[in-house]
């Protein structure tokens, strides 16, 4: 069995929360009843995190259950993470949203890594059940390598979006008429065809400098579009390595289920639909006052996965008929246009989980 899905006693547990910084971390622990039973602030180095796991030992008498929470598992504190997930049975991902709550809706505004740490303690004892866990399938290369592949074909669709706009602007001063300058898009004929005309000294543009602009910026875009080209080729290998059946899905495309990939980060990290769905900032949040009863739309979640199933969602909408007819049938019973998307984000969030688990491929 895997070790990150053994049962865990939770009442004789120690909890430990970590604030993580780039240089050191600041380690809180308590027991079930929050109350503090040591605290250290140790560097972000091999020798510091050893330290670390000798300072739980002596806390938990090396029988005691550690149940830690880290904010940032996936950025300043990759090092820990990596170190502790294939030694502890509980270690779990605490999403900042809820040590800000914690913080707004205390007492006392005091803001500094300890308090941040002793935040996180009352998440792990009062919102286990949501959080969802750091698994070994997190610290794979496989995994890592997928995530910052994402990150980088971002990046890259950022620069070509910049160079676009910069480019519409410059062939507008140029020739308003011309079908390039009103053109949403850029082909590589259309690039190549302003190459050759550029290159002409007798082209009517203001100036050298001008045409010399134009020019090295039609220059990056197509290098641009070439490494993109390549950074989806890496990403649909590593695809087909996790849950490459999640193509089936309509609306689902290669960089969508990459992105969803990245973000789960390995579906037993989810112990239920609606952990997963939580994580994705789809579950609506409750407000209620005496008689009056309201649920709004969640502002927390991992915002990759929840663009990604927005998109899904979205696609859906426009070239799927039974997802056509779920909006409809919402519509139909009263709910705006906004509230009927979220219900179908949360439809495609829960055939996404179930494809995941079950790994099968959509049927429809």
């Amino acid at each position: 069995m895997n070790i990150n899905n053994e049962p865990i006693d939770q009442n004789s547990a120690v909890y430990i929360g970590i604030d993580v910084h780039r240089y050191q971390h600041t380690a809180v622990a308590a027991n079930r009843f929050e109350e503090a039973m040591g605290e250290l602030t140790f560097p972000n180095t091999p020798g510091g995190i050893k330290e670390f796991l000798h300072w739980t030992d002596v806390l938990a008498d090396n029988s005691r259950t550690r149940i830690i929470g880290i904010e940032g598992a996936n950025g300043n504190g990759k090092l820990l993470r990596n170190a502790v997930t294939p030694v502890f049975p509980a270690v779990y991902e605490i999403n900042p949203i809820y040590t800000k709550q914690r913080r707004d809706h205390g007492t006392r505004g005091d803001k500094s890594d300890p308090v941040d740490a002793r935040l996180m303690i009352e998440v792990l004892t009062r919102k286990l059940d949501e959080l969802p866990r750091v698994t070994s399938q997190d610290t794979s290369d496989s995994m890592q390598a997928l995530s910052e592949l994402v990150a980088f074909h971002d990046d890259l669709t950022r620069s070509q979006t910049r160079l676009k706009n910069q480019l519409h602007r410059l062939f507008y001063d140029i020739d308003a008429t011309s079908e390039t300058s009103r053109s949403r898009t850029f082909s590589n004929k259309q690039l190549k065809y302003w190459l050759t005309k550029t290159a002409k000294t007798d082209l009517s543009i203001n100036c050298t400098m001008q045409r010399f602009i134009i020019r090295n910026k039609i220059h990056q875009l197509l290098d641009l579009k070439k490494t993109r080209d390549i950074a989806d080729d890496q990403i649909t290998q590593l695809v087909a390595q996790f849950n490459g059946n999640l193509l089936s899905l309509p609306g689902a495309g290669i960089i969508t289920t990459a992105k969803i990939i990245s973000a789960v980060k390995g579906i037993g990290r989810f112990g239920n639909i609606r952990q997963f769905v939580k994580y994705a900032g789809i579950a609506p949040v409750e407000h209620q006052s005496g008689k009056t009863r309201k649920h709004k739309q969640a502002k927390g979640g991992n915002r990759q996965l929840n663009t990604a199933i927005y998109t899904i969602a979205l696609t859906q909408l426009r070239c799927n008929p039974k997802a056509k007819e779920y909006f409809e049938k919402k519509i139909a019973e009263g709910k705006t246009k906004k509230h009927a998307l979220r219900c179908l984000m949360k439809r495609v969030a829960c055939i996404v989980y179930g494809m995941m688990k079950g790994g099968e491929v959509y049927r429809g």
